[in-house]
C-alpha cells in the first residue's frame, strides 16, 4: 500500500515541529538541571509519538490490513499530533517567559521539615487506609501467593484482565480514594522519605515499612507498570538525594549507572513474569508503537463508528457532576479505551492511550486543544510556581513523584491530572511540609 502525498506533508511538518519542541525541552532540562517536570514529560511525549508515527505503517509484526489501516484516518491523526506539538511549543515559550532569569534558587541549599501535627495526621491516615485497602484486597493477596507458589505467571495476566472489569464496576468513591491515598500519597511519602534518607545517608525502620506497603499494593494490582514505577521512584530518590548536578560532567557516571540498573530491573520483571519472547523488541513495541496503535484505534472509532463521547462516560465526571453513562456498550462503560477496543479490536479491554487518542475521542480537535493545555499546562504551572513563589521549598520531591509516572504521557488523558495526583500531591506537599533553612545537626534527617 503506497503512501499518499499528504502523508509526506504531515511528516515534514511533524519533523520540523518536533525538532523545535524537543530542542526547547532539552534546553529546559539542562538549564534547570533536571529539576523540571515540563521539559522531560513533553520531550518524552513528542519523541515517542513522532517516532511511532513515522515507523508504524512499516512496523514488523503489525500488518496494516489486519488493523483496519486507512491512510486518510492516519493523516488526520498526524495533523492532530501537529496541533499538539504547536500547543506544546507555545507552553514552553510561556514557561521561558515566566521563569525567573536568576537561577540562584537552583544553587541554594533548600531543606524541608514536617509540620508536626499535619504530617503525623497525613502519615496516620495513609497507613490506616492502606491497611484497610489490603484487607479489602485480601483475596488478591491470596491469588498472588498462589501464583508465586505455582510458578504459572500467565495466570498473573489473566487476573489482570479480570481486575479491569471488576475495577470498572466497583464503587467509584472507593476507587478514587484508593487512587488518592494508596496510589498517590503513599508513593509520594515513600519518595520523600527515601529522598531525605539518601540525602543524609540515614534511614529509619518506618521508611522501609512504608516501602513494603507500597510494594505489596503494586503487586496486587497485577500490572507491570506500577512495579516499574516503584523501582523508578527509588532510583529517582537516590538520583536527586545525592545532589546530582547536570553541569558537572564527571557526575554523569551516576545517572548512566542508575539507568543501567533500572533497565536490568525492567528486564528482570519481564523474565520473572514469564515473558518468553524478545524482551528488547517487546519494550520497543510497548514504548514506541503501542501509543501509535492505540491512538489510531481511537481515530478509527471516533466519530465514524461511534460519536464523540463529550466526557459522558467518565466515571469521575459522573460522580462529581451526575452525568449519565452513555449506554453504547452492554456494560455501560463508555470510556474511550473500552469503546475503541470493543469496536476496533473486537473485544473489550482497557486500550489505554495518550491525550492524542483520548482527547480526540471526547471532542475532536477541540478536545485535543483543551486537554493538551490542561494536561501539559499543569506541568508548566508547577514549574513556574515553585521557581517563582515557592523558592524555599525543594522541588525535587515533586519532580520525583511526577517523573516516576512518566508513562502517563503515553497512556492517559487529561483526567489523569486528578487520578494520578498531579494536582493534589503538590498541594499536600505544601500542607505536610515546611521549608527549613537551619540545617540538620550531624547530618541527621528531619523525619527521625
Amino acid at each position: 500500500m503506497e503512501e499518499p502525498l499528504s502523508f509526506y506533508k504531515v511528516i515534514a511538518v511533524l519533523v520540523v515541529l518536533g525538532t523545535i519542541c524537543i530542542g526547547m525541552c532539552i534546553r529546559d532540562i539542562i538549564r534547570y538541571q533536571l529539576r523540571t517536570i515540563a521539559g522531560p514529560m513533553i520531550a518524552l511525549f513528542a519523541s515517542v509519538h513522532i517516532y511511532g508515527y513515522l515507523i508504524y505503517p512499516r512496523a514488523a509484526k503489525m500488518p496494516i490490513n489486519e488493523y483496519r489501516f486507512d491512510w486518510e484516518i492516519y493523516v488526520q491523526m498526524g495533523w492532530a499530533l501537529a496541533l499538539i506539538l504547536c500547543l506544546l511549543i507555545g507552553l514552553m515559550l510561556l514557561k521561558k517567559l515566566l521563569m525567573p532569569k536568576d537561577l540562584r534558587f537552583l544553587m541554594t541549599s533548600r531543606e524541608i521539615a514536617p509540620r508536626p501535627q499535619l504530617y503525623q495526621l497525613g502519615f496516620f491516615v495513609t497507613i490506616v487506609y492502606t491497611l484497610f485497602f489490603l484487607i479489602r484486597k485480601r483475596s488478591a493477596i491470596g491469588e498472588l501467593l498462589t501464583i508465586i507458589r505455582s510458578g504459572d505467571y500467565m495466570w498473573y495476566y489473566e487476573v489482570r484482565v479480570q481486575n479491569i472489569f471488576d475495577h470498572a464496576q466497583s464503587n467509584p468513591i472507593l476507587n478514587n480514594l484508593d487512587s488518592l491515598i494508596v496510589g498517590n500519597l503513599l508513593m509520594f511519602l515513600v519518595g520523600v522519605l527515601y529522598y531525605i534518607g539518601f540525602k543524609y545517608r540515614k534511614f529509619f525502620p518506618y521508611y522501609h515499612l512504608l516501602l513494603a506497603f507500597a510494594l505489596l499494593t503494586t503487586l496486587i494490582r497485577f500490572q507491570k507498570s506500577p512495579i516499574l514505577q516503584l523501582m523508578l521512584l527509588i532510583c529517582l530518590a537516590y538520583f536527586f538525594g545525592r545532589q546530582f548536578s547536570i553541569r558537572r560532567g564527571f557526575r554523569f557516571i551516576k545517572p548512566i549507572l542508575l539507568t543501567g540498573v533500572f533497565l536490568i530491573a525492567v528486564v528482570a520483571v519481564y523474565v520473572v513474569l514469564g515473558f518468553s519472547g524478545n524482551i528488547v523488541g517487546e519494550l520497543h513495541n510497548r514504548l514506541f508503537l503501542s501509543s501509535t496503535l492505540t491512538s489510531y484505534a481511537h481515530f478509527w472509532t471516533f466519530p465514524t463508528h461511534n460519536g464523540f463521547l463529550y466526557y459522558g462516560g467518565s466515571r469521575l465526571f459522573n460522580l462529581v457532576l451526575g452525568f449519565g453513562q452513555t449506554p453504547d456498550l452492554s456494560l455501560g462503560l463508555a470510556t474511550p479505551p473500552l469503546v475503541s477496543s470493543y469496536l476496533y479490536m473486537g473485544s473489550m479491554f482497557n486500550l489505554n492511550t495518550s491525550i492524542l487518542g483520548t482527547a480526540w475521542a471526547q471532542n475532536g480537535y477541540a478536545g485535543i486543544f483543551i486537554e493538551t493545555m490542561l494536561f501539559f499546562g499543569c506541568f508548566v504551572f508547577w514549574d513556574i510556581v515553585f521557581a517563582r513563589k515557592l523558592k524555599r521549598y525543594p522541588y525535587e520531591p515533586v519532580v520525583i513523584f511526577f517523573l516516576m509516572q512518566f508513562l502517563v504521557v503515553l497512556n492517559n488523558g487529561a483526567l489523569s491530572l486528578i487520578g494520578k495526583g498531579f494536582i493534589v500531591i503538590p498541594v499536600l506537599y505544601l500542607i505536610l511540609f515546611r521549608p527549613f533553612s537551619g540545617g540538620y545537626g550531624g547530618g541527621r534527617p528531619p523525619m527521625s
